[in-house]
């Protein structure tokens, strides 16, 4: 199935999704968001990034040299990789029900809130 969307998060709040506990996402407000689409959570463990990172002796994080317009390709690389592996392998389907729009109800303006569901079986596979 091709997602409307798809964003990583961490094992924590994704546990809380798949046994049904929380069923909304705050997220920054980067591209627009409608109800009705899909979305596809992927697992991903920050520690595993971080540990890739050390592993490879490069910071997890670019320097503000590096921020500042002098990126180091060879970090760059290394952190990429580093992210893929971090992601879990786990991922959750499901749909956008609600949308609380930025700076309603006193919400930053970056930020957004959605109610979601999961989708079921056969609406993943098509």
């Amino acid at each position: 199935m091709l997602f409307d969307h798809t964003k990583k998060i961490h094992p924590d709040p994704f546990d809380a999704v798949v046994r049904g506990f929380k069923r909304f996402e705050v997220r920054q407000f980067d591209e627009p968001w409608a109800s009705g689409e899909t979305l596809l959570l992927r697992e991903w463990n920050p520690a595993d990034y971080e540990a890739w990172c050390k592993a490879a002796s490069v910071s997890a994080y670019p320097s503000r040299d590096e921020k500042n317009g002098h990126p180091d390709q060879e970090a760059m690389d290394i952190r990429a990789e580093a992210n893929h592996r971090a992601f879990t392998g786990q991922s959750y389907a499901c749909r956008v029900t609600y949308i609380v729009k930025p700076g309603s109800y006193g919400l930053p303006t970056n930020m957004i809130v959605f109610g979601i569901e999961p989708l079921t079986a056969l609406e993943a596979q098509q």
